[in-house]
């Protein structure tokens, strides 16, 4: 998981040389991300943790109408959560960052950057529950299996759209 977030870092910044002047600027200037995007991530963590604990103890204890009842709340808790989330993270984004004093110079910026991360962070949601959910009836694999899949997809997606804007900046000039 360490090796992915870094993955994903040297990605963003690959295609972040390649884009625009105040852009790169809200982002590489802003300490706020990680503090406004890790609050919820962090709360949401603790879901599932607690509630892939109740999980393994039904599976443990072969009940299988407590875990089927336990894993179908689980489900429904993180889509409630992130409509939620989503909605919060995305509404939330200007008070946010005017109470954490953001410079104006790159206000707008870094509003559009965190409307976008937080316009998928139900895809986080998701994939977090849902790994907690099976790594708690003992399945490891298949969490780490997606999560190398869509790493690789993921970098790649981003040196693609990196190199197009490389093109285009180049091209332009």
């Amino acid at each position: 998981l360490l090796l992915t977030n870094r993955q994903y870092k040297t990605a963003t910044v690959f295609v972040c040389l390649f884009a625009a002047g105040l852009f790169v600027q809200a982002i590489q200037n802003s300490v706020q991300f990680p503090m406004i995007v890790n609050m919820l991530v962090f709360f949401f963590n603790g879901f599932s943790i607690g509630a892939s604990v109740v999980i393994g103890i039904h599976f443990g204890a072969k009940n299988m109408e407590k875990l089927h009842k336990a894993v179908e709340t689980t489900i429904a808790a993180t889509f409630v959560m992130c409509v939620a989330f989503t909605v919060i993270g995305y509404v939330g984004v200007v008070p946010m960052l005017r109470l954490m004093s953001t410079p104006e110079d790159v206000f707008p910026e870094a509003t559009e950057y965190l409307h976008i991360y937080f316009a998928g962070f139900s895809g986080l949601l998701i994939y977090n529950m849902g790994s907690a959910v099976l790594r708690s009836v003992g399945d490891t694999t298949r969490p780490l299996y997606f999560l190398v899949l869509t790493s690789v997809l993921g970098y790649e997606l981003k040196t693609a759209v990196g190199t197009s804007v490389f093109i285009m900046t180049f091209t332009a000039l």
